[in-house]
């Protein structure tokens, strides 16, 4: 089989090698509401979290060029701790607004890209996701020329095609000069589980043995196919290529697209056969591609709910409130908080996906008892979305009451076990004045929690019938310690 090198073996197992360059979770990236002559709030969770600079990219509808805007981290431990942010105010409307996120640290970029939507080719300049620019003058020795020196290179794609385009010294792109032929490459790994496959969109015409096409490189030995056609033009000293997602097929190792892991990792080449045998010229800087775009409407907006909210007791002496926030553009929300009392607390999530609800939580210090009132409230940037008025009722003081008495006759037997089961079933009430914490959303009778847990469930019932076989002890919630600990036992009753 004929073989010529595309890439230089070593530089891909050194590609490859490194997984941590591309073995990443990529961009959670969305917005609030657009709206216009208001600001917008874009949140990105960086897959590099050592980046040095993260990029917010936009474009409203018919303008000709991306804006950018450096973002800045949030840093809301636990729940933000890699995510960026950004606010732009648009003075007009923009209509649906496109944008995309780019990280970078020294020579490594990880980006998603603007979208060929029209499968224009050659596509427009702002219709490509700029990669690292490539040094000039760093081509290897004895290259035939400057046309072999490539100095900036990036990526688009389509429905239906992937598009890319390389900028060398000269601006012209001669294919020989005498007996040297001149290849000039774009190619892309991608990775589909623990196998790689390498793909290059080639311009070229060496006699015999290599003309324009798609190829697919062989990793273990170098080989190539050629297996599809590409398109190539040569416009304002750029070389473009494309071609459809279509002739990958002829490939039966082509994983598909999208990627199966979500990104590819591309790059530029030159290289020179001549009587003396094949050289790479030059190499452009190997990035992360995404090939992903986000798009908002400032023309339409669903408005954000919320659902199943609830306050919990914590172990370290405070409360934790929580709520579920599901918006159906996947707007982050611009505003979350809880008003508890006089007081307002901000919400967080580790789930930055908001399309099909996350949950949104803060713990707060211990509010002491008597009855508290509270609501959550949540904006997408536009619409706000409110949950009714609720209470939460905290004794004040301690409480007496007898520990397991979950039928509340003063003493605690084994009819309490069968109470407990009854109650869980929908058929039992607690004692109109127990002590205990209520709402609508979180309950706690505080003689049934059997384990200290400061929670009632099942679990509680386990532990009392475990305790009166003598194999476990009880234990009250700290924060309602009874007035009086009981206990002398008679015959296996509970006596005050």
């Amino acid at each position: 089989m004929t073989r010529f090198l595309i890439l230089s073996s070593a530089f891909l197992l050194i590609l490859i090698g490194d997984r941590s360059l591309t073995a990443q979770s990529l961009f959670y990236g969305c917005a609030s509401a657009g709206s216009p002559n208001h600001t917008v709030v874009f949140n990105c969770d960086t897959p590099d979290s050592q980046a040095t600079i993260v990029v917010l990219h936009h474009r409203g509808q018919g303008e000709s060029g991306f804006s950018q805007v450096i973002m800045t981290q949030a840093a809301e431990f636990p729940y933000y701790p890699f995510t960026y942010s950004a606010d732009v105010y648009f003075a007009g409307n923009p209509v649906v607004l496109e944008y995309y996120f780019s990280t970078r640290r020294d020579t490594l970029m990880i980006t998603q890209s603007p979208k060929n939507t029209g499968d224009q080719f050659p596509p427009a300049s702002y219709s490509y996701a700029d990669f690292i620019a490539d040094p000039q003058g760093d081509t290897a020795g004895g290259s035939a020329g400057n046309w072999l020196d490539l100095t900036e290179n990036g990526m688009s794609y389509s429905d239906t095609r992937i598009y890319c385009y390389l900028r060398n010294v000269s601006g012209t792109w001669p294919l020989n000069q005498l007996f040297n032929y001149f290849v000039y490459s774009f190619g892309f790994l991608i990775t589909a589980g623990p196998e790689s496959s390498y793909y290059a969109l080639v311009y070229a015409n060496v006699p015999l043995l290599l003309s324009s096409g798609l190829y697919v490189l062989d990793l273990a030995d170098s080989s190539y196919n050629r297996i599809g056609d590409i398109s190539y033009s040569i416009s304002g000293g750029k070389l473009h290529m494309a071609c459809y997602l279509s002739q990958f097929s002829a490939d039966p190792n082509w994983p598909g697209w999208p990627p199966p892991d979500g990104y590819i990792v591309p790059m530029g080449a030159t290289l020179t056969a001549g009587l003396s045998g094949q050289t790479i010229n030059d190499l452009t800087y190997p990035p992360i591609y995404e090939p992903k775009t986000q798009f908002l409407d400032f023309n339409a907006n669903s408005a954000p709910q919320l659902r199943s909210h609830s306050m919990d007791i914590d172990s370290t002496v405070s409360l934790i409130a929580r709520v579920k926030y599901i918006d159906q553009d996947n707007n982050l929300p611009s505003m979350r908080r809880l008003r508890f009392d006089s007081e307002s607390f901000v919400l967080g999530s580790y789930d930055h996906i908001y399309s099909d609800s996350s949950e949104f939580e803060v713990s707060f210090p211990w509010p002491g008892g008597g009855r508290h009132y509270y609501y959550f409230e949540f904006c997408d940037g536009l619409d706000t979305a409110v949950t009714p008025l609720d209470s939460l009722l905290i004794p004040v003081g301690d409480c007496e009451y007898v520990l397991g008495d979950i039928n509340g006759d003063g003493v605690c037997i084994g009819g309490d076990v069968t109470f407990g089961v009854r109650y869980f079933k929908g058929l039992g009430i607690p004692p109109a004045d127990s002590c205990y914490m209520d709402s609508t959303s979180s309950y706690l009778y505080v003689a049934g929690d059997c384990n200290g847990d400061c929670q009632f469930r099942g679990s509680d019932i386990t532990r009392l019938v475990q305790y009166f076989k003598g194999n476990s002890s009880l234990s009250y919630c700290h924060f309602f310690p009874p007035l009086r600990l009981w206990f002398s036992i008679d015959g296996g009753r509970a006596v005050r």
